[in-house]
């Protein structure tokens, strides 16, 4: 089985060629984040996949882009694809830090609601 190519495309430049050789999952996604309890906005395209067999996360971009920014997506059955790369692997002080920082940001919003 030839599993699925998403070529990648950010106002015309090529971001990449995502795929997995073997059984997985792919995903592109665009994010747009605003708090209200600060003035932050951001705008991001990841583009990640997961190998079942290797129990393995991959991931080929994550970076910010803007309003008016034109993404293209382009799904083939190429073997010709970029090689996504792992995350860095978290120490259990980096790991519990990110934790209480997710905590305290979902309690932010939770608050008001409560």
């Amino acid at each position: 089985m030839k599993s699925p190519c998403f070529e990648v495309y950010l106002n015309g430049e090529l971001v990449c060629k995502a795929g997995v050789r073997e059984r997985g999952s792919l995903g592109v996604h665009l994010d747009w984040v605003t708090w209200e309890a600060e003035p932050f906005e951001r705008f991001t395209l990841g583009i990640a996949g997961y190998v079942s067999e290797t129990n393995t996360s991959l991931r080929w971009t994550q970076e910010q882009i803007k309003p008016g920014d034109e993404i293209k997506i382009l799904i083939t059955n190429s073997d010709d694809f970029t090689e996504g790369t792992p995350p860095p692997p978290e120490d259990g002080e980096t790991r519990l830090k990110r934790k209480i920082w997710a905590y305290n940001e979902m309690k932010k919003w939770i608050t008001p609601y409560l």
